[in-house]
């Protein structure tokens, strides 16, 4: 009976091979599916990070536009204060000067 005994020890063995073959096999495909999910979620939170800086570069790009824009804002006023100053500053002398000539007519 001993050569019976060794076949079906072989048999039993090939069996729980083919099940740990199956088990193994069961085993990468849920891997394989866990690692298409992880892919999956990491191009879209990467798509999302380019949006999101694309997004952050074009406030930046408005933030300096609208900077540029109020420092020549900003120019400007400088420049027309200064030029409204000196026309007051004209205008000042050039009444200075009639009260002047104004007084010394008087003195005559």
């Amino acid at each position: 009976g001993g050569e019976g005994e060794g076949l079906r020890r072989m048999a039993e063995h090939e069996e729980a091979a083919m099940r740990e073959n199956i088990r193994l096999q069961g085993l990468l495909t849920n891997e394989k599916k866990a690692n298409g999910e992880l892919q999956r979620a990491l191009e879209s939170i990467s798509s999302e990070m380019v949006d999101k800086e694309r997004k952050h570069q074009s406030n930046i790009a408005l933030l300096q536009r609208m900077n540029g824009e109020k420092e020549g804002m900003l120019v400007r006023l400088m420049e027309q204060r200064e030029e409204s100053e000196g026309v007051l500053k004209t205008k000042l002398e050039h009444t200075l000067d009639q009260l002047e000539r104004k007084r010394r007519d008087m003195l005559r």
